[in-house]
């Protein structure tokens, strides 16, 4: 479903900067990718990279530089926040 929804040259580009030897510790992948098809067609009505964070969690400036990537490919990225019950 990810090749589905990125493409070739989009999953190219997703491969090529996180196989780039300088960024070895830099981090900041979103936590999931949901989707979500049609029953009959099968195809991707939407897709998600999302990062999960406590309501008062920060996110990395790696984690906002890669969700700007990702939204720079033209995909849907962001944060969700958790919502805590006691």
């Amino acid at each position: 479903m990810i090749f589905k929804k990125c493409g070739a040259e989009g999953l190219q580009k997703i491969y090529k900067r996180h196989n780039d030897t300088d960024r070895t510790e830099i981090f900041g992948t979103p936590d999931l990718f949901l989707f979500s098809t049609n029953s009959k067609t099968k195809e991707i009505r939407e897709a998600h990279f999302i990062e999960v964070k406590r309501p008062d969690e920060k996110l990395s400036d790696e984690q906002e530089d890669e969700i700007s990537f990702l939204k720079s490919l033209g995909l849907q990225a962001g944060v969700y926040r958790l919502k805590e019950k006691n």
